[in-house]
């Protein structure tokens, strides 16, 4: 295997932290490091600085929130550099290099705007607006001017999610009629807030241009359920996952939207906390279902063709082929290499592929750049044309990742080679193997 270093540069951090579309306003020197304003010190912006501190090649210059605590725990971990701001105009006003935005969606296109008018990238946490006017705004914003604004999809940079989009675009799984969405979670049992001191807590501030009201520790904790403040399970947990079927099926307009949504266990609530929903685009459906009293099974999307299904989640996905029985499905699964919040670039990618025994397994080998693909029988008898299908679809997934391949490349013996334990044998096709990956 190639020991290969890796030093992060601006550039390659905002993309291994997500911010894949920031681009350099500022030259910075091999050993500068990239300087970052904090807008909303919370529990998300945790999980986005622990993502970060993964790569490394940063500094937190300032840090805003509407409560002490918040402000002093992201103070801490920058070692006491990070100077503490109740108003986020005082940290659009220093030196910083880019913005990290994880307030409450009620906040995000106000903080955007005045971010980018202050000359600064940003990163902004989803949903990018509180409501449908909200987005021209933002877009005006960002098209005049010279800033650039990521929105916090992390799917888009997941590596098994890519390898999805790739099959399904390139018809693995046959026509695609039906899109399942699903996302349950509890609670009840996670997600219990900790108590808050109201003395360190500015809450007219935090309400910013929602209705004056009283303190709720409920609404504060949880303000993505209440109508001011966020827009439930909808604009929280659904937008991920509609982003991928956009993505993935090239179509990002429902024609039809029809819910059917209660509230049986949170009645404190103004958001709905069980949910079926359906919409009809042109040529396929998509429906969602999710709760918020009962986590089983977790999130995740099926799509379902006529040759084949994919079940993808954040932990991998797999690929069903139909006519197949017991242990011949499923046919490919891709575990996740790594938290698309963390990485989109990385230089050696180690993603693991796995595969029940009729079709195929590829995995990374520890020979340079190589990969070896392995076939089940195609040294004693012909394979199938949905055999063949998916073998390509899956190389074609896989080139993208390693860049040192190319497809003259491609041969018998060679990086991408189908292998088992040899070389195939007669029955496998080579030509119409390579001819599949003809435009790469």
């Amino acid at each position: 295997m190639v020991a290969m270093s890796f030093t992060p540069n601006r550039r390659s951090f905002l993309i291994a932290s997500g911010m894949t579309a920031l681009a350099s306003t500022r030259v910075l020197g091999a050993n500068d490091k990239l300087r970052v304003g904090v807008i909303g010190a919370g529990g998300r912006m945790r999980n986005l600085l622990d993502a970060a501190d993964k790569i490394g090649g940063y500094e937190i210059v300032a840090v805003s929130d509407v409560y002490g605590p918040h402000r002093e725990a992201v103070k801490e971990r920058s070692n006491g550099v990070a100077t503490t701001h109740l108003d986020y105009h005082e940290v659009l006003a220093q030196e910083v290099d880019a913005i990290f935005i994880a307030a409450p969606d009620h906040w995000h296109v106000r903080m955007a705007v005045d971010a980018l008018a202050a000359g600064k990238d940003v990163y902004l946490e989803k949903p990018v607006t509180h409501t449908i006017e909200e987005g021209a705004t933002l877009t005006h914003a960002v098209r005049s001017s010279k800033q650039v604004l990521q929105c916090g999809m992390q799917q888009r940079s997941w590596t098994h999610f890519q390898s999805a989009v790739d099959l399904i675009q390139g018809g693995s799984l046959g026509r695609v009629t039906q899109v399942r969405t699903y996302w349950w979670q509890n609670y009840q049992r996670n997600w219990v807030p900790k108590p808050i001191d109201t003395q360190a807590l500015d809450w007219k501030m935090w309400l910013g241009s929602a209705p004056e009201q009283p303190f709720s520790e409920e609404k504060y904790n949880r303000w993505r359920w209440f109508w001011n403040f966020g827009g439930g399970a909808m604009t929280d947990l659904f937008t991920h996952w509609i982003d991928v079927v956009h993505w993935a099926m090239k179509s990002d307009t429902p024609r039809e939207a029809q819910m059917l949504a209660d509230k049986y266990v949170f009645e404190q609530w103004d958001c709905p906390d069980t949910i079926q929903a359906a919409f009809r685009y042109p040529g396929f459906d998509v429906v969602y279902e999710g709760m918020m009293s009962s986590s089983i099974d977790d999130g995740g999307l099926e799509f379902r063709g006529t040759e084949a299904t994919l079940k993808l989640n954040r932990s991998g996905m797999s690929v069903y082929r139909e006519g197949l029985q017991g242990k011949e499905n499923p046919i490919l699964t891709e575990t996740s290499f790594r938290d698309g919040t963390i990485t989109q670039y990385v230089p050696f990618d180690r993603r693991a592929w796995h595969a029940g025994e009729s079709v195929f397994e590829g995995r990374s080998r520890c020979n340079d750049f190589s990969i070896g693909i392995e076939l089940e029988g195609c040294d004693t008898q012909p394979f199938s044309d949905a055999q063949y299908a998916t073998l390509i679809a899956a190389t074609r997934a896989l080139l993208p990742a390693y860049p040192a391949i190319t497809p003259r490349r491609i041969t018998g013996h060679s990086d991408i080679a189908p292998v088992r334990k040899t070389a195939p044998g007669p029955h496998f096709d080579w030509a119409r193997y390579r001819t599949g990956l003809a435009g790469l």
